[in-house]
């Protein structure tokens, strides 16, 4: 049966109006710590994401958190690195391990029948990892020389600077990391901090996927003892005071064929009332593949092939930055367009298409974001680790849809003042002034 398809007419376009988020279910494990469920009982497959409060806030010595949780497999006194590569490998599962500015974690994913055997290799990791000197000495060596060539890149130079700049060098979102910080850490470094950090009774745990009774006892039992760890953000905040100046930096970069920049500043998080209405400009001018950077300075002007505008929401703070890689011939005219589409968007409101096709964007991004148990567990995690309320899908999506150009114009003269703004760039400008 032959059918006919209209390939001239394209399919009407149905706006998303509303976003039912069912927030996870809440639990708590014998140590009082919470564990939150995300359930879909046709997986045949978990996630179990167990985060410690921490990172560049509780360090004594910079990289210490991230090396800590990256060397939990390093061995312990019952298995080496080998045999537990090999079991994991066994049971077709695997752990991630992952640090932020606030935060450490390990993500553990495996078939839900091995689940039990898996659980027992990674409360070994967990509660006596060895960090033994030799894996620890290597693995800094090869983080070294990968952070060597990581950091001759004028993107990453653009953004340390940036990041200084906007929080200052003493502050844990702004310091900077150097090669010689890899070679300042010890084990006995590594061993006070899993004491006193990594352990379960600082943490909180997401389980995502086939979720039976059984397995949450069985998760009890290994993660929900007491432990040592000292509760990282128990005073609240800690206060570091940060630049209340804004600069315009210029990285010489010689070498370099292209030059980064980075624009931006500090701004509100997701627990603000105008976050939603910020993100929403922020889309316009830069958050997508059709937003108004992109046309001006990647396909009308040729000076990149990407360019974005976003906001960076951390536990404490957040930042708006802008940012893009072009030719050093080309890098002051692209800072030129850069900053004349800021001044268009206060000058030129946006059109009610503009507005009703970004919103769509944004709606059916959201919808992406919690399309499955996973990344509904990972939507979880960003609420926990930003201090944002469980209702935030919700109420995010009702901003977005309520939102009107009079609330475009307050969010562009409030925070779209060029002025007001932090300005990096890395690497060349052929046509600087000197």
């Amino acid at each position: 049966m032959t059918m006919n398809i209209d390939r001239q007419t394209p399919p009407p376009i149905r706006p998303v109006r509303d976003i039912h988020w069912l927030p996870p279910e809440e639990i708590r494990l014998s140590n009082g710590q919470p564990m939150y469920l995300v359930r879909d009982n046709t997986l045949e497959a978990i996630r179990l994401d167990i985060v410690f409060q921490g990172g560049a806030w509780v360090e004594s010595k910079p990289l210490v958190c991230n090396t800590s949780i990256d060397t939990l497999q390093e061995g312990t006194p019952n298995r080496d690195a080998a045999t537990i590569a090999e079991q994991f490998d066994y049971y077709g599962s695997y752990i991630m391990t992952y640090s932020t500015r606030d935060y450490a974690g390990i993500s553990l994913y495996t078939l839900t029948r091995y689940a039990p055997d898996v659980l027992e290799i990674l409360e070994d990791i967990l509660y006596h990892p060895l960090f033994p000197e030799k894996e620890i000495h290597t693995y800094l060596k090869k983080q070294q020389q990968s952070f060597i060539i990581e950091s001759e890149k004028v993107s990453w130079q653009s953004m340390a600077v940036f990041l200084e700049e906007i929080f200052g060098p003493s502050h844990p979102y702004g310091r900077r990391i150097t090669p010689s910080h890899y070679e300042k850490i010890t084990p006995d470094d590594l061993r006070i901090f899993h004491k006193r950090y990594l352990q379960c009774n600082n943490c909180f745990l997401i389980l995502a996927g086939n979720i039976s009774d059984q397995l949450i006892k069985d998760i009890d039992t290994r993660f929900g003892r007491a432990g040592s760890g000292m509760p990282a953000f128990k005073n609240g905040k800690v206060s570091v005071p940060a630049p209340d100046h804004t600069e315009k930096k210029h990285v010489p970069w010689d070498q370099a064929v292209q030059s980064a920049i980075t624009i931006g500043k500090r701004t509100i998080s997701r627990r603000h009332e105008d976050f939603p209405a910020l993100s929403f400009v922020s889309t316009i001018l830069g958050g997508y593949f059709g937003s108004r950077l992109m046309k001006n300075i990647r396909e009308e002007k040729g000076y990149t092939y990407g360019i974005s505008s976003m906001i960076q929401t951390l536990r404490y703070d957040a930042h708006l930055t802008i940012r893009t890689e072009t030719g050093t011939e080309v890098c002051r005219p692209a800072l030129e367009e850069i900053y004349n589409e800021i001044k268009k968007l206060k000058q030129e409101p946006p059109s009610e298409e503009e507005i009703s096709l970004v919103k769509n964007y944004i709606m059916g991004s959201l919808l992406q974001s919690l399309d499955g148990a996973l990344p509904r567990a990972d939507m979880v995690k960003r609420l926990l680790t930003t201090d944002t309320p469980m209702n935030y899908p919700e109420e995010f999506a009702r901003a977005i849809h309520t939102i009107t150009p009079e609330k475009i114009r307050i969010i562009t003269d409030t925070w779209f003042d060029p002025d007001s703004f932090t300005e990096v760039v890395a690497g060349s400008c052929n046509d600087e002034k000197k």
